[in-house]
């Protein structure tokens, strides 16, 4: 926390991630030999970064609507998903080499601006981006909703676009977990 107070005194906004996308190297180590936070610790600091952003208010809100969404969102359809982010759709990156891509962590789809014109690049972005699926499991959770799960993190974790990444499911799990408790407080 005391980043963000070096912020409030500064008058400077700090906003705090704790997901941490897992090394290539350490993708298949265990959390405990990783250089990451484990799931539930993630969570909890999650939880009390996003209490001390936003206010007492605020995050009463936010914890409304999100344990609504944990609570009440039904097991969907198990079948791959599509991505729920921009990545693609609205939104794309160009790396250091001119290449564009969809997401910042995806290294596919890309295609190098210098050889084609941008509607072309952007086309392609799109209609590849369109066929990147994550898991079955994760598209019909019932914590999809707010899961910060996504291709690029699947891929991070388990190597593949439908892989499951378990740290996130913990991730997720344990944050349901810490918002029911602040709200018994």
């Amino acid at each position: 926390m005391k980043v963000i107070e070096l912020g409030e005194s500064l008058d400077a906004p700090v906003r705090i991630d704790t997901y941490m996308y897992p090394s290539v190297r350490e993708r298949n180590h265990a959390y405990n030999n990783q250089a990451r936070l484990d799931p539930e610790m993630a969570a909890k600091a999650r939880v009390e970064v996003l209490q001390r952003e936003m206010g007492e208010e605020v995050f009463a809100q936010y914890r409304k609507i999100q344990l609504d969404e944990a609570e009440n969102t039904p097991e969907g359809e198990a079948v791959p998903g599509q991505m729920a982010c921009h990545a693609g759709k609205s939104s794309f990156v160009v790396n250091w080499q001119g290449e564009m891509r969809s997401c910042v962590v995806l290294d596919k789809p890309s295609i190098p601006l210098r050889d084609v014109e941008f509607e072309e690049a952007w086309e392609f972005t799109k209609k590849e981006t369109e066929s990147l699926r994550i898991s079955a499991r994760c598209s019909s959770c019932k914590l999809r909703k707010v899961c910060n799960t996504c291709v690029a993190a699947a891929i991070a974790e388990t190597g593949k676009a439908d892989g499951v990444p378990e740290y996130l499911c913990r991730y997720t799990e344990a944050t349901v977990r810490y918002l029911k408790e602040t709200s018994k407080k």
